[in-house]
């Protein structure tokens, strides 16, 4: 679901790219819990796991065991560091697990996509933390359990803020502070944490817009000194006390885009084109003349909007009107998304048409 184009993404296919080069690791180094964080194809990009949805477990005595999205899972397996290839051989046991119905669609085809990899597990390595394991049609990549790279998050202790935090594999935070998005550096140490002064952008906020809120976040997690988390909840703990307590997030959720180009056109200048996704899977923006707003969907690396509706202002002028019916029509027809920095670029039609967008505050 991520994106297929972040900074896991580039991760997973410079080891893909790299066709596991030399790395011999001993049976040691799989020991532990992991948690997938990206899955793809070898001739693919990757695709990214819920942060917590699947996990991986190998214990001294050969046993491996998890959690595959809904259900848990139990099994044996070989590991063998020391190949022809210098990398090491892996091998599963056929895995049995219970039996609980997934009703979230997203989960239920994760967890049988992932349940048919592991039947065909076959290699893994190990790099800067990262476990890689090969299967038939591609590659799995794991984080530690306890690791924080690459998850996004939204704060849930200060309702209503619409406040943000992911977690870069550059070592950066960033995220959206309910008016303004921030950036700066974070380093982990087992469960501990620490958060560098952040940059904050300045933006004209809504009157309303509540800057205490705002204030206190930017404070408290400049002064987080440890986390936890399990599943789908982070909680930091602060130097001063707080506690901020966090959902887990899709790659879009939170953020704001501003549009460049759609197909080959730019939009009309000093009539921006904006899209924004909350974090209850709704959109919204300006669209030239009027305000619209919608739904979206996150599946594997599809993004699809639905129900989008619009105020009814009148265009009078007619290049705005085209832009604007062009728009509607791109988003209608929206067929995936692929993020690369701070752009985002939504494919659409079947001529190879883009609607490609900047971060807000980039």
């Amino acid at each position: 679901m991520i994106t297929r184009w972040v900074g896991l993404a580039v991760i997973l296919l410079t080891l893909i790219g790299a066709v596991l080069p030399a790395f011999a690791q001993t049976d040691d180094a799989l020991l532990g819990e992991w948690q997938l964080i990206a899955v793809g194809a070898v001739e693919d990009t990757a695709a990214v796991s819920p942060v917590g949805a699947v996990t991986l477990a190998f214990s001294a005595d050969g046993q491996v065991s998890g959690s595959g999205a809904c259900n848990q899972y139990t099994g044996t397996y070989t590991a063998n560091a020391e190949t022809t290839a210098d990398v090491g051989t892996l091998t599963l046991s056929p895995l049995a697990s219970t039996r609980r119905a997934c009703t979230n669609e997203v989960r239920a085809a994760l967890e049988t996509m992932y349940f048919a990899a592991m039947e065909t597990v076959s290699g893994y390595r190990i790099d800067d933390e990262f476990l890689l394991i090969t299967y038939a049609d591609g590659v799995l990549l794991f984080a530690p359990l306890d690791s924080l790279v690459g998850t996004r998050w939204a704060l849930t202790s200060i309702p209503g803020a619409g406040i943000t935090l992911a977690f870069g594999d550059d070592g950066r935070v960033s995220g959206f502070a309910g008016c303004n998005v921030y950036t700066g550096g974070y380093a982990l140490d087992g469960s501990a944490i620490t958060v560098s002064a952040l940059a904050i952008t300045a933006a004209a906020c809504e009157p309303a817009f509540n800057f205490t809120a705002e204030l206190a976040y930017t404070q408290a997690l400049t002064n987080a000194t440890a986390f936890d988390y399990e599943g789908e909840t982070l909680i930091l703990y602060t130097s001063t006390g707080e506690v901020l307590t966090f959902m887990a997030i899709d790659v879009l959720a939170g953020t704001a885009w501003a549009l460049v180009t759609y197909g080959a056109e730019t939009p009309v200048e000093g009539n921006p084109v904006t899209l924004l996704f909350d974090l209850e899977g709704r959109i919204g923006g300006e669209a030239s003349c009027n305000r619209y707003g919608g739904a979206y969907v996150l599946e594997d690396d599809t993004l699809r909007f639905s129900g989008v509706f619009s105020t009814r202002r009148a265009c009078l002028d007619q290049t705005l009107a085209a832009q604007e019916t062009a728009y509607f029509a791109a988003l209608g027809a929206a067929a995936g998304y692929q993020i690369d920095g701070d752009q985002l670029i939504i494919p659409y039609g079947d001529a190879g048409e883009q609607l490609v967008y900047r971060r807000a505050g980039a």
